[in-house]
């Protein structure tokens, strides 16, 4: 019998662990990362801005279906107070990959810097369905969220 039992909760671990695995992954998981990318990010770490768009760019340019370039893009926007250049930079990786972890948690980030709650609780919740077992990105978003509506008056003007 407990033999059984232990089978029986072997396969219901590794079932429910693959669609979580799934959720995982972005564009660039199965791709790996370009050294463009990693020079990028390099960039954004620096606070480089201006100059990690332009790579950016570039890397858009040769390839158009790069979530994880859209997403930074919004990001780096972001950064510089670009607010509706970046949600559209973050709309287009969605669109691309609508379970981009790091562009909802990004997109949802926005709306809290631009006073839209609502959305940004939103994309919380979309977040929640898109981590299956939490994620780093979901508890970010909730403690801005939170901390936002603790202190409503630190958030900036869109």
């Amino acid at each position: 019998m407990k033999k059984t039992n232990l089978v029986i909760c072997t396969l219901l671990v590794s079932t429910l662990s693959v669609p979580a695995l799934a959720a995982n992954t972005s564009s660039s998981w199965n791709k790996g990362k370009s050294d463009a990318m990693t020079e990028v990010e390099q960039r954004i770490n620096n606070q480089q801005y201006e100059a990690a768009i332009h790579d950016l760019k570039g890397i858009v340019a040769k390839d158009t279906d790069n979530a994880d370039a859209y997403n930074l893009l919004g990001y780096t926007h972001r950064k510089l107070k670009r607010y509706e250049v970046a949600e559209d930079y973050y709309q287009r990786a969605l669109a691309l990959d609508p379970d981009h972890r790091g562009a909802m948690e990004y997109l949802g980030e926005l709306y809290v810097e631009t006073q839209r709650l609502d959305e940004a609780n939103a994309m919380l919740s979309r977040l929640d369905k898109a981590c299956f077992f939490g994620c780093e990105e979901y508890r970010k978003l909730k403690a801005m969220i939170d901390n936002r509506e603790q202190r409503p008056e630190t958030v900036s003007k869109w």
